[in-house]
């Protein structure tokens, strides 16, 4: 019967198989944003970099920043970076924000998707050097002092004289004392300086001549008008 019907006999064929998924083969796209290829930034501050970054079928997996400085070649992933940078991104916009100081520098943007896809943008380059030098330091709170005399690794005879003079400055206050630490293998003494300028202090010592031969330690210590001190190092001298 199945034959004068004109059907075949056994079970049907199967259906075929889906299609594969389709493969991405489409790398990110990279608009680079600021600052413009070529131009002139200010020197010693910070600088931002940013760019745009898409994928049309697939997502941004790593952006990195590549930065060339003084022939060293630096990677800053976004995802990750080294301290004293930081970067941000929402959605498809970048950005990285480092410290510079001044010259040339280069840098290109490199992101990959999560297929491994990568793109490496054109590379930009920018000069250093429109801005101002950073500022001085400010001047110290505290009193300053440094030997003027004697010079250090000195040699005296016993029964000589050796006269001691400092030099004291301070930006807030006044100098008020300056004292000499005498140090000898007799042990320590104390004497005072007697000022004999505005930041000069000074003394005159008198070795006795039974002096015993060997070295000296010599440390100047100066207070200002608000108890702060300060010392110089320790100046050697030697006596024969």
């Amino acid at each position: 019967m199945n034959a004068r019907l004109g059907l075949a006999g056994g079970n049907p064929p199967p259906p075929p198989p889906p299609p594969p998924p389709p493969t991405d083969n489409t790398a990110p796209v990279i608009a680079l944003g600021a600052p413009a290829d070529g131009s002139t930034q200010p020197a010693n501050t910070q600088l931002t970099v940013t760019a745009n970054i898409s994928d049309p079928d697939d997502a941004v997996a790593s952006a990195v920043m590549v930065w060339e400085y003084n022939g060293q070649v630096l990677n800053f992933d976004c995802a990750s970076p080294p301290s004293g940078f930081t970067c941000t991104h929402n959605g498809a916009s970048y950005s990285w924000t480092l410290s510079v100081g001044s010259g040339p520098r280069a840098w290109t943007i490199k992101a990959t998707d999560s297929h491994g896809n990568v793109t490496t943008s054109a590379r930009r380059t920018l000069t250093l050097g429109s801005g101002q030098p950073p500022p001085p330091p400010p001047p110290p709170n505290g009193p300053t002092v440094q030997f003027d005399a004697p010079a250090a690794g000195t040699t005296y005879s016993a029964g000589s004289s050796i006269t001691i003079q400092v030099t004291a400055t301070d930006q807030s206050s006044a100098i008020a004392s300056a004292q000499l630490r005498w140090r000898s293998p007799s042990g320590d003494a104390l004497f005072d300086l007697s000022q004999v300028s505005a930041t000069d202090w000074a003394a005159t010592l008198q070795l006795s001549s039974a002096a015993v031969a060997g070295t000296r330690n010599l440390v100047v210590t100066v207070t200002d008008g608000n108890g702060t001190k300060a010392s110089t190092p320790s100046l050697v001298i030697r006596v024969q």
